[in-house]
């Protein structure tokens, strides 16, 4: 019975544990496109010209 229940926790904390490591790698992710989409567009357009400062 110990036993069981042991080795349920254990698959219960692997799992927690690659659920957390997928969400961090799309986390990762989307920062990094982001990060890209933004280098792209300012590459391709002077930074704050499109942007009317108020």
């Amino acid at each position: 019975m110990y036993l069981r229940i042991h080795f349920t926790h254990q698959t219960w904390e692997s799992q927690t544990s690659s659920l957390i490591m997928t969400f961090l790698i799309n986390i990762f992710f989307w920062l990094l496109s982001g990060l890209l989409k933004y280098q792209s567009s300012t590459e391709q357009n002077p930074p704050f010209t499109s942007i009317p400062l108020s």
